[in-house]
């Protein structure tokens, strides 16, 4: 139980997925209070109602009156290992001297707070908090996870009920047991790559995206814009007679679909001379936007879960152009198009991730030919391992 002992609350806290950090090397190393209290001070105005008393100067800031101070009883710092750890990218192109690391670490916070309602606002959800909330860099694909060590720990219905009422979304989840790091970030990697851009699982499965805005909206993808546009030698497709009939185009629009699940600079493909062009991504009014999917990382279970979708991100116009590797300038002559994101604001995000956790499923089983569902994702509720997709989806397609 949570509890001040007067003005002041220590907590231990348990490290469930690493902290990528960029001062890694620093003596001590571990989440700053500078990232953590502003995101707990937020969250605890959105639990309670809290008076102008509770702040440092309600005039000016939302800043809650308590102080807040963590210390690493133990930190260590190692290098990552991109070849293990593929989601992560962060040190592409940057000097090996500036590379952000992994931090593990054993963390203690000490809270001072003299306002009584304030101490039982903490109190009540300080331990919530963390479950729903992770730190530093890619956070959102499931590092830097930490909860409060409590007596008894949460079972998992629990904290899906608790990540289900923050996020306003259905909660998925792979059971990993007795899984290494590595591998509950191999299979983030996995979901992620089939739902947004697809994946090889013994054979080539298409995304989950393109298969769910092709059925729904009638919509091609800006993977095929960029195979007929010759911007860069065209991608590589599994066979000779899939990449003709690629080759000759569809009669869907091409949209910039994958721009719902996130918005970075460039995109990558794996052209058939293997060379070095990738695609650069610019936009006048969107730089970056995060992915809607969230993860969670608390012992052997990976949570799934979606926010909502800025409606910044619909219809508006991208320039996609070629760019070779160490490349810092477009010229003029530089190849591009513009291509448009979809304008269905009535993109359903719960029913897309549905679709797409189904889809993964599906994917897994087709490839392994096992009944082994030690990976596969679940709600709970109305979708079993195997789960049916939407009825108005329709069936998955086959892997070829």
């Amino acid at each position: 139980m949570v509890k001040f002992e007067g003005h002041r609350l220590e907590l231990e806290l348990k490290q469930h997925s690493p902290l990528i950090h960029f001062q890694a090397d620093d003596v001590g190393a571990t989440l700053r209070a500078s990232e953590v209290k502003p995101k707990l001070d937020t969250y605890l105005m959105k639990c309670v109602s809290l008076k102008d008393s509770c702040k440092i100067n309600p005039t000016q800031s939302q800043a809650l009156a308590y102080k807040m101070k963590i210390i690493a009883t133990t930190s260590s710092s190692r290098a990552i290992d991109e070849r293990e750890y593929r989601i992560f990218y962060g040190n592409q192109a940057v000097p090996a001297e500036k590379h952000k690391k992994f931090i593990f670490t054993e963390t203690r916070i000490i809270i001072t707070c003299f306002i009584d309602e304030l101490r039982k606002a903490i109190e009540k959800h300080i331990a919530d908090f963390f479950i729903v909330t992770n730190f530093g860099t890619m956070q959102h694909k499931g590092f830097g996870s930490f909860t409060v060590n409590e007596n008894p720990v949460r079972k998992n219905q629990e904290i899906k009920n608790l990540l289900n009422s923050t996020y306003n979304s259905d909660i998925y989840y792979m059971d990993l047991s007795n899984s290494t790091h590595v591998a509950k970030f191999r299979a983030i990697h996995a979901f992620y790559q089939l739902t947004k851009s697809g994946i090889n699982f013994r054979g080539y499965a298409r995304s989950a995206l393109f298969l769910y805005m092709h059925k729904k909206y009638n919509l091609g993808n800006e993977k095929a814009k960029v195979k007929v546009s010759n911007i860069i030698d065209r991608p590589s497709c599994p066979n000779e007679k899939q990449a003709e009939h690629r080759k000759t185009g569809t009669s869907h629009q091409h949209q910039f679909v994958r721009a719902l699940l996130g918005v970075g600079t460039r995109m990558d493909f794996e052209p058939r001379n293997r060379n070095s062009d990738y695609v650069h991504i610019e936009s006048d009014s969107i730089a970056r936007m995060a992915s809607p999917l969230r993860f969670k990382i608390i012992g052997d279970i990976v949570y799934i879960y979606a926010v909502p979708l800025s409606e910044n991100i619909f219809n508006q116009t991208f320039t996609f152009s070629r760019q070779a590797k160490g490349q810092k300038n477009l010229s003029s002559t530089t190849p591009r198009f513009n291509i448009e994101t979809p304008n269905q604001t009535s993109f359903d995000i719960q029913e897309f991730l549905a679709f797409s956790c189904a889809y993964y499923n599906y994917c897994r089983k087709k490839a392994r030919n096992t009944k082994d569902t030690s990976q596969f994702l679940y709600d709970g509720k109305t979708y079993s391992v195997f789960g049916k997709l939407p009825e108005q989806l329709g069936s998955c397609p086959p892997i070829n």
